[in-house]
C-alpha cells in the first residue's frame, strides 16, 4: 500500500506555500480581530460614560416609580426646606440674641467702669475732707 501513494515534490511544495500563505492570512485576521475588539471596548466605554450613565441615572432617580412615591419625595423635600428655614430662623434669632447680649454686656461694663471711677473720685474727696478736718482739729465728720 505504501507504494501506491506517491507524493510529488511539486505537490508538497505547493501545499507548504499554501500553508504559509494561510498562516500569514490567519495572523493578519487575528490582528484585525484584536483591533476590532479594542475599538468595540472603546465604543462601549464611551457609550457607558456618556449616554448610558445619564439614562441610567434618570431611570434610578425617577424611573419605575408611581405617583405616590414621587409625591412622598416632594413631601420629603418640602419637609427638608421647612426644617432648614426653621433652623435658619433659630440661628438668626440666636445670633441676634448673642449680639444683643454682647451689647448689653458692653453697656454694663462701661457703666460699671464709670461707677468705679465715680466711687474712686468720691473716696478721694472724702479722704481730702478728712485730711482737711484733721488738720484743723475742729469738727470731725460724723458720716463715713
Amino acid at each position: 500500500m505504501e507504494n501506491n501513494i506517491t507524493v510529488r515534490y511539486e505537490c508538497y511544495k505547493s501545499t507548504l506555500n499554501e500553508n504559509v500563505v494561510l498562516q500569514n492570512k490567519n495572523e493578519s485576521l487575528e490582528e484585525t480581530v484584536e483591533q476590532l475588539k479594542k475599538e468595540l471596548q472603546q465604543v462601549k466605554a464611551d457609550h457607558t460614560m456618556d449616554q448610558s450613565r445619564v439614562v441610567f441615572a434618570h431611570y434610578i432617580l425617577n424611573g419605575c416609580r408611581d405617583e405616590q412615591v414621587l409625591i412622598h419625595q416632594d413631601k420629603k423635600a418640602q419637609e427638608v426646606v421647612f426644617w432648614k428655614m426653621k433652623s435658619d430662623k433659630y440661628f438668626y434669632e440666636m445670633e441676634h440674641y448673642q449680639k444683643s447680649n454682647k451689647a448689653w454686656q458692653e453697656k454694663y461694663d462701661k457703666l460699671f467702669q464709670k461707677h468705679q471711677e465715680a466711687l474712686g473720685a468720691i473716696k478721694e474727696l472724702e479722704d481730702e475732707i478728712d485730711n482737711c478736718i484733721d488738720c484743723r482739729n475742729t469738727v470731725k465728720r460724723c458720716c463715713k
